[in-house]
């Protein structure tokens, strides 16, 4: 059964401060919802733009989001400006490539 939550309910938010601080940097998600302990991080992968590049930023970022005990789910989500691009079994394969955490779903759209 899918859990329906709703974000008009939630605390929702943008934070101006890090959850993720690295020893020279700090990692910022782009949205936080703690009720359901979840970062989501958003890519616009413009038409002629190297996915490959978008990826491996967002291993990056999934590298890196660790240590907030409050966050323990994670979502990449991947807008496509050229739907023509997406091949869902070699999207899928070059996540699994990349060997991104359990923790980490990539949603393309």
């Amino acid at each position: 059964m899918p859990i329906k939550f709703d974000l008009n309910k939630s605390t929702t938010r943008n934070l101006g401060k890090a959850r993720f601080v690295k020893k020279f940097t700090t990692y910022h998600p782009d949205i936080l919802v703690p009720e359901i302990s979840s970062a989501v991080e958003y890519k616009y992968i413009r038409k002629g733009a190297g996915i490959e590049t978008y990826l491996d930023q967002i291993k990056t970022d999934a590298d890196n989001y660790e240590g907030d005990p409050e966050y323990k789910f994670f979502y990449a989500v991947i807008y496509f400006e050229d739907k023509s691009v997406i091949n869902p079994a070699g999207f899928k394969q070059a996540v699994i490539e990349k060997k991104f955490p359990e923790n980490w779903t990539l949603i393309p759209l």
